[in-house]
């Protein structure tokens, strides 16, 4: 039994699409589009997490850029810094969004490096200023001052 006044632990949410080395490029690549400042980002409001849940559910038909799409994101990392683009320092990790935002190279039928940038951008704007319920604690309200 829990004393009083202790709170529970908060556990982590489970991701439904995305394995622990998709969730973390999806999340820098978040974190990038988003930064905490002053306020919180991407990050903090678990944008993350609303992305891989539109990917089950109401964009399924999204899992192929995304299934094609990070790996061509990593390589672009590699050829930049030696690593995954979640390993990367932030920096580096911006020189990678700028080449992806400019490749118009194929990954996939229909979706190149630069329309994968585009559609993440899209997700990542989406999960942070949309319905408060599809992030942590209303934060991409809380940022804009609504208070709903």
């Amino acid at each position: 039994m829990q004393e009083a006044g202790a709170s529970a632990a908060v556990q982590p949410l489970a991701f439904r699409f995305f394995n622990p080395a998709q969730a973390a490029a999806v999340e820098a690549v978040t974190d990038q589009i988003i930064p905490a400042d002053d306020q919180p980002g991407a990050k903090a409001a678990g944008v993350v997490h609303y992305i891989d849940l539109i990917l089950t559910s109401i964009r399924k038909d999204l899992v192929p850029a995304y299934t094609a799409g990070i790996p061509h994101l990593d390589a672009l990392a590699h050829e930049i810094g030696g690593k995954t683009f979640a390993e990367l320092r932030f920096a580096d990790q911006t020189k990678v969004l700028e080449k992806l935002e400019h490749d118009e190279m194929p990954i996939i039928k229909g979706v190149s490096g630069r329309a994968f940038f585009e559609l993440m951008r899209g997700q990542t704007l989406g999960g942070f200023y949309g319905d408060p319920e599809h992030n942590r604690s209303s934060v991409g309200w809380k940022v804009l001052g609504f208070v709903g």
